[in-house]
């Protein structure tokens, strides 16, 4: 039986994770591909945040079935889309973004 090629959650950015100056751009995707790290193109295991994600609470109700519940695959497209964006939120933009969210929340009465 032919090994089942693994999806790479792996952002369009990595390259930048090389550099000392990113380091929490690399932690962000380092954790980010532990998250997923049991997803193969053909199959899931317990361990593929990403599908739960995309295919939402609904996929629990009685009667409704996603798009990904239906096909059960997360593709490379989604992967490397979620994976980029993830490492974004550990750039000095996105954690940025991240801290001044996180404000306006703590500011709500």
């Amino acid at each position: 039986m032919p090994r089942e090629k693994r999806v790479q959650h792996v952002g369009i950015g990595a390259a930048r994770t090389k550099d000392k100056q990113n380091a929490l751009e690399k932690l962000y995707a380092q954790e980010w591909a532990k998250l997923n790290g049991g997803h193969t193109r053909t199959g899931m295991s317990d361990e593929c945040t990403l599908f739960y994600l995309l295919a939402g609470d609904m996929g629990q109700l009685p009667g409704f079935r996603s798009a990904y519940a239906e096909r059960d695959v997360v593709s490379q497209r989604d992967a490397t889309v979620a994976a980029t964006v993830i490492q974004w939120l550990g750039s000095d933009v996105g954690s940025a973004f991240v801290r001044d969210v996180l404000a306006k929340h703590k500011a709500k009465p």
